[in-house]
């Protein structure tokens, strides 16, 4: 991470700059390190191609009639959590949430086809706070409740209704009862209606 930029690769002999058909200029034979997390000027770089790539599975997935939510999971925290433990927390969250019975019976009548996950990480008066953005791919041809009848609120708080219930019940299990998520809080749910939602900002994504 320490050399990433600054020094060449050593497989090149020669740092050689380039320009780009888009009129941008780059360099050819510098080593990076490719690390999303602890290198800036790598996490740019894979940030913008990470969001390209969410940006077509949108713009194909409401070509083919699809329907594509946004939902994002979070939690209370406090100044004196680490941020290891918060991260920690809330994976084992999520992946109870995903073993339970209700979550995947729920995604199952929606015509759940797929997801990208991004996780982000903030700091504030409260301290580390991470959240998890995940787009949904539902496919209305194989939900078994019309869901493409139902209109852009309606559709929100159905899955609201499901899936808080669940992602409560994981959290709790996970936190305890002094830092379960609330149903204002704990969830937002939006459906996605162009291709210009960011969702790989700086992070970790995870396709299923």
């Amino acid at each position: 991470v320490c050399g990433s930029t600054q020094s060449h690769h050593r497989n090149s002999s020669s740092v050689t700059a380039l320009e780009r058909r888009s009129g941008a200029k780059t360099w050819a034979g510098i080593m990076t390190c490719g690390s999303v997390w602890l290198c800036a000027t790598c996490a740019q770089k894979i940030e913008k191609v990470r969001g390209d790539e969410v940006c077509r599975l949108i713009e194909t997935a409401r070509g083919r009639g699809m329907i594509v939510v946004m939902l994002t999971h979070t939690f209370p925290h406090k100044i004196a959590d680490s941020c290891r433990e918060s991260m920690d927390g809330l994976s084992d969250a999520l992946r109870k949430m995903r073993q339970r019975g209700g979550y995947q019976r729920f995604r199952k009548t929606l015509g759940f086809v797929g997801l990208v996950r991004s996780t982000e990480v903030t700091f504030g008066r409260n301290g580390w706070h991470p959240h998890i953005h995940e787009l949904w791919v539902l496919d209305p041809v194989e939900s078994s409740i019309a869901i493409h009848d139902l209109d852009q609120t309606d559709l929100e708080d159905l899955i609201t209704a499901k899936i808080f219930p669940q992602w409560e019940a994981a959290a709790r299990s996970t936190f305890g009862e002094d830092r379960a998520p609330t149903r204002d809080h704990g969830l937002d749910v939006s459906k996605v209606w162009s291709a210009t939602v960011s969702l790989a900002k700086g992070a970790a994504r995870e396709a299923k």
